[in-house]
């Protein structure tokens, strides 16, 4: 099986493949744009950043990289500038 084991995430990551492919679900991936022109207004490194808000090199890669963290670390980043979700991230078409 392609999806690994036949656990509940695996029937839900079915149904999105078929939406997909029926073209009745978009893509989505999200962007740090935002949080990488913040920490620019601010003139904060990227290496303060880490530093400030303890974050692991895995999570700063991930960043980075466009890809996923996890929402407790996105709150964190909120509280540390005191700023919405949609101040640092968008969800945008891949």
């Amino acid at each position: 099986d392609v999806l690994g084991s036949r656990g509940l995430g695996d029937v839900y990551k079915r149904q999105i493949i078929k939406q997909m492919l029926s073209g009745r679900v978009v893509p989505m991936k999200i962007s740090y744009k935002k949080l990488w022109v913040l920490l620019a207004e601010k003139e904060m490194s990227k290496a303060e950043f880490r530093d400030a808000l303890e974050l692991s090199t895995g999570t700063m890669t991930k960043l980075n990289k466009g890809e996923e963290v996890s929402l407790s670390t996105l709150l964190r980043i909120c509280a540390y500038f005191k700023c919405n979700i949609g101040d640092i991230c968008d969800a945008v078409t891949a």
